[in-house]
Formats: C-alpha cells, structure tokens, sequence
C-alpha cells in the first residue's frame, strides 16, 4: 500500500493551465476519487501521478519519497482507461500476461497469476477468447486483471465506468469495490459520475479549473459544501445571502437562526439542500418565528422518488424536495416553509462574494 501526496502540482498545455497548484493526499490503502466536470484536470492528474507527464512544478510523493527522477515504469503505478486497450491479437490469458512476461516472470508463475486474477475478476474459463468476443463489461474486467496482476503499488482508474450500460456498471461498481477490500491497493478513481464516486470511495476531491475545490467524505461535501460551486455541483440550489449577526443570518427571507454559525460578522451566504426544507402546508399558521418563510408555490414536477417544488418568498426563489406520501401543493398554493437550522449552512469566507440569491 501507497500513501501519495500533490505538493503543489501545476501542468499547462500551450498556455492553458490544465492543473494548478494542486495539492492532495491519498492516504494508504484508500479508494479515492477525484471527481468534476469534463476538462477540469482529473485525467491529466492521474498521467501526472502516473509518470506519463511530468509537472511544471511542484511534486510527487509515494510514502514521503519523490517521485520526480523516477520513469513510469519504475512507479509501480498502473492506469486502466475508460476504453480497455486490449491487444486484439492476443487472447485473454496473454492480454492479462502482458506484464509479467515483460518482467520476465517464469512462465509457471505466469499461468497461476493469471488463473488466480481471471478468476477475482470473474472470467474464469475465458483464457483463449479473442477481445472482439468479449463484451464491454468483460473487456473492462479482462484491462482490470491486466493491470493488478502485476501486483502494483497503486492502481488509477480513468473513467472505467462511463462506457458501460448502466446493469454493467452496477457490476463493475461491485467488483472494484470486492477488489479493493481483498487487495487493500491505494487507488484513485477519476470520474465525473457523481454516483460512481459516493458509491466507490472513501473520501472525494473535487477539481474545478485545475484546482482543488474541497476534499472529503461525502456527506460534507454534501452538507458543508467550501464554495458555490461545490454546493451546486452537488444539487445546491438553494442560497441566501445577507449579514451575519448574533449567530443569525439577517437575510432577505427574515432572521435565519443558524445551529452553527461562523464566528464574527458581516456579509454571508448560507444554502441549504432542497431536500431539508420542509413544506408545513398551505394552512399552516406562521408563528413569525426564525426560519419560517411565506411562498408562492409557482411549480410541482413528480420524479417518482420525490416531488420537486418550487417556491417564491418575496425576490428569493425556494426549492424544496418532498417525499412522494406527503401531501404535495399545486401552483399558486400559499404556504409556509421551514428551513430547519441544523441544515443551514454558511459558506466559508471569500467563496460568496459572487453568489446569486436566485432573485428574480
């Protein structure tokens, strides 16, 4: 197992800047993901990790030891892409061997190495199949043993999900994760598949523009987004700004208590997600208490799962998610909603200065 560490890691192309001062730590053992939009630098971190560029500036680290003066080839890291690269002239068994041979492996070793990792990847028995007879989830698996049988250091994933149909994907989801467990092998997903990466790994990074936006488990990311755009990558919609004050948010919706409000005060914004505001109904009495709000429901579009609402309180537009056994409004609707303290969050200082309140 490999600990991997970013020391401030920058890579442009022409003068564009593909990774910029990009800092990390993946602990040993971790699955870890660097998730964000197409173009955002996940891939080109991952070759810069693996040894297929080299940074401009900054380092690389494998459990505290620079990696700068060493090949790829000698990193002990390998990359399976989101397209297999089979050789479509060897069959399985020999696409797997690959790299053993390579290392000049005795053949003997070479056959039990192989038949133990087709048979974790499930593919037992399909030794002498040709790539052009496998499927793509198949194919996948068969890049997958190709790359672990050599027992490396560190294992990253390029997008192996993104060309799968969805039944394959949820197989290929439970087999990395199976893998993983058995092999304890530090690994880092690149994905822009919000769900690839809450199903897979420990902790996520988030990239924007190359750089690190927030790196953490889940539920904060979720919960306690660092910027703007984190929250609105995550499904953030809902945002209010105004002045903190007396561990309240004055804002254009009233006084908004806040179960955990920064110290100081001034200009903030604080969101929070649709699915923690709460609908009390058309006849409900407001009690003009903190963190209750008077809306016109303007839309209500069934999912299946929930049902979305759309609201308007005074200039600020509200989104709230309902579970589909609870009575749902229809447009026109006037109710009170609550935006329940412990789910108010105030974003960081410095990351709201160009934060739209969604007004009209």
């Amino acid at each position: 197992m490999t600990r991997v560490s970013l020391l401030g890691v920058s890579r442009r192309f022409g003068r564009t800047p593909a990774v910029a001062g990009l800092s990390l730590e993946v602990e040993s053992g971790e699955l870890a993901a660097l998730l964000g939009p197409s173009g955002c630098g996940k891939t080109t971190t991952l070759r810069l990790i693996a040894g297929l560029l080299k940074p401009e500036q900054g380092d690389i680290h494998f459990d505290g030891r620079s990696m700068a003066a060493t090949p790829a080839e000698r990193r002990g890291a390998v990359m399976v892409f989101q397209h297999p690269l089979l050789f479509p002239h060897l069959n399985v068994h020999d696409n797997v061997a690959f790299g053993l041979r390579a290392q000049r492996v005795p053949e003997v070793e070479i056959r039990r190495a192989v038949s133990d990792m087709l048979e974790r990847v499930r593919l037992a028995g399909f030794e002498r199949r040709r790539p052009r007879e496998l499927s793509g989830g198949q194919a996948q698996r068969v890049a997958l043993a190709r790359a672990l049988v050599t027992r490396p250091r560190l294992l990253l994933l390029d997008e192996p999900l993104s060309s799968l149909d969805p039944h394959l994907r949820d197989e290929m989801r439970a087999l990395i994760r199976e893998l993983h467990a058995d092999l304890g092998l530090t690994t880092l997903l690149v994905t822009h598949d919000q769900q690839d990466a809450a199903l897979l790994a420990d902790r996520i990074a988030v990239l924007f523009h190359g750089r690190l936006a927030q790196h953490g488990r889940l539920r904060d990311l979720f919960d306690r987004p660092a910027t703007v755009e984190v929250a609105r990558f995550f499904g953030g919609v809902n945002f209010m700004s105004g002045t903190l004050d007396d561990g309240a948010l004055a804002s254009q919706l009233g006084r908004l208590r806040l179960a955990e409000p920064p110290p100081g005060s001034g200009p903030a914004t604080a969101t929070i997600r649709p699915e923690a505001v709460r609908w009390l109904g058309a006849g409900a009495a407001r009690e003009h208490r903190c963190n209750q709000v008077l809306g016109v429901v303007e839309r209500v579009v069934d999912l299946g799962s929930f049902r979305r609402l759309t609201a308007r309180a005074g200039a600020v537009s509200i989104e709230a998610h309902l579970r589909p056994d609870e009575a749902a409004p229809v447009a026109g609707q006037v109710g009170v909603f609550e935006l329940p303290a412990e789910h108010l969050w105030v974003l960081p200082r410095g990351t709201d200065d160009n934060c739209p309140t969604r007004a009209a």
